[in-house]
Order: structure tokens, then sequence, then C-alpha cells
């Protein structure tokens, strides 16, 4: 979800890109997360990304360009364009009558108007006083490469950006409305207590993000999961609510995009479409890629 502050931040600022995303002369990535599968006469592609604006990550690597080129619709998580980014901020902003200094605590609040002060002086909470509490995580894991890279898009929408300047078919497999309804399903005293434990992970280890980013263009799976596994165990103490995290944003996720997927491979057999969703949902069990095999897709990686 963190491309969503990023639009918020285009979209308030009046900045961002608008000419097309360049191919990379020379990819950063020593293996990307890019597979094929087949079924019967219908051919796909799968490719992992990361929600980031990092600098690694605003030219499209050549073999994604090549599947880009050969597909005729590109789909990521959600609608990138305009209306889909209106659309993600309008569900960012409170509609209980409440604002942000009176449902968190004073102490956590006074700890995230500091923290945001130090890191970019440009911004206030007070300023996102409106928005929802589960709004922050994304303000939170993005606030430094708003400040690094302020005119840098996340990659998920370079890669839609991209296949758009190439006259592709673009969309989303799932309605920004369902994203935001997937954190609203946590009580507010849940996601009041992620911010505070994200909020203490990025302060001790500042660093881990450009570690995982590491990892990802080093096409490393394993590492990757592990990774994610201890960055989801420094951000969220609870080992139950770890588990309902996953279950609700990779595992059930993961089984509707596959079954969306197959719709629409169905629905055109002929077409060829390159789904672009974030990495973690095309790594180990219960992922993207095992649900179609289940339903009998051949998937084999891009060399």
């Amino acid at each position: 979800m963190r491309k969503l502050f990023f639009l918020f931040v285009s979209l308030f600022l009046l900045i961002g890109c608008t000419q097309a995303p360049e191919v990379a002369k020379k990819s950063a990535f020593k293996k990307l997360l890019l597979w094929e599968a087949t079924k019967g006469d219908s051919h796909i592609y799968l490719f992992g990304t990361m929600h980031s604006a990092h600098p690694l990550f605003q030219k499209i690597p050549p073999k994604l360009a090549k599947a880009i080129d050969v597909s005729d619709a590109v789909y990521t998580e959600v609608d990138m364009g305009l209306m889909g980014q209106v659309s993600m901020v309008k569900m960012m902003m409170r509609n209980d009558g409440k604002r942000l200094g009176e449902v968190l605590p004073k102490k956590l609040y006074t700890q995230l108007e500091s923290y945001i002060l130090t890191r970019n002086p440009r911004f206030s909470l007070k300023q996102f006083d409106s928005f929802k509490t589960w709004s922050l995580l994304s303000l939170l894991v993005s606030l430094d490469e708003m400040v690094k890279y302020p005119d840098n898009k996340p990659f998920d929408d370079i890669v839609f950006a991209f296949a758009d300047s190439r006259n592709k078919e673009v969309g989303g497999i799932e309605q920004v409305e369902e994203q935001a309804k997937l954190f609203e399903g946590f009580s507010e005293e849940e996601q009041i207590s992620m911010v505070r434990e994200t909020l203490q992970s990025l302060q001790k280890e500042p660093e881990l993000q450009e570690v995982l980013y590491r990892v990802y263009i080093a096409g490393d799976q394993q590492k990757m999961l592990k990774f994610v596994d201890r960055m989801m165990m420094a951000t969220v103490k609870s080992k139950k609510l770890q588990k309902r995290l996953e279950q609700t944003f990779l595992y059930e996720r993961n089984q509707k995009m596959a079954t969306r997927i197959d719709a629409l491979v169905q629905k055109n057999p002929t077409k060829r479409y390159l789904f672009a969703f974030g990495a973690m949902h095309f790594l180990d069990k219960r992922s993207v890629l095992e649900y179609l095999k289940q339903m009998g897709y051949s998937i084999q990686a891009v060399e």
C-alpha cells in the first residue's frame, strides 16, 4: 500500500514526471522476478514489482520491456491512471468525523510529528490530520524516498506508464476500494499498534529497506522471503496479528488475483497479458503462481 502515499504527494504538490519511462541500457537487475505461464494456446507474463520510488526502479529493465512489447495488455494491482490515483487518495480520508490528533495516543502523535519533521521539514503530521490511521503506514515507509527522490515514481507506476506509452491496454486486477477495505478490517487499536511498531522499527533500523531493494534486484527469492519475515517481525510484534496480516494481504488476495487472471484469460484466450504485482504475491506457498498451477497453467521463469 505504499503507493497510496506517493500518489497523494504527487497530487498534493503537483509534482511528478509526465514523460514516458525509458528502457535501461544496462539493467541494475541481476535477475528479474519474471515468469511466463501457458495454458492451452494462452500465454501470459507475471512480474514481481517493488512498491518503491528508488532510483534503481526508474527505468524499465530490457527483458521486462520486451515482455510488455509482445503483450496486448498490462495489469497492475490497481489501475494507476489519474482516476485511480484520485480514488486512492479519497479512500485514505477519514469519514468518521474524527481527526488523527483525537484518535492517536498523545505520546505516539508527538513521536510521529517529531519523526516526520526530522525526515522532512516540509511536512507536518497536522497536514494529514484528516487521514485514516492506516494511511500513516504509507507515510512512514515512504517518507525517506520522498525526501531523497521527490520527482520519482513508484515502480508500479513506471511499469503502468511504460505500457500505456506503448499503447497497451492497461488496468488493475483489483479495485482501490478493495485494497483500502483490507486495512479497515483491522480495529483502530490494531492500526495504532502497527503504526507504533513500524515507527520504532524505522528508528531502530533505518537501512532495512535499502537492503531489501538489493536483495530484490539480485532476484534471490529465498533471501527475499527471509528478509520480509524479518521486517514483519520487527514491525508487528503480535504473532496472531502477523498471521492475520499474511492471510488478509497475501494468501486471500493471491487466490483472488489468480482467479481473476484465469477469468480474463478464459474470456480472451488469444490475448497476451502481463500482470505486475508486488513481488511477495509470487513467492513461496499459496502464491499467485501456485494457485495458477492448480488451475492448469504451466509456469517457467524467464531467464
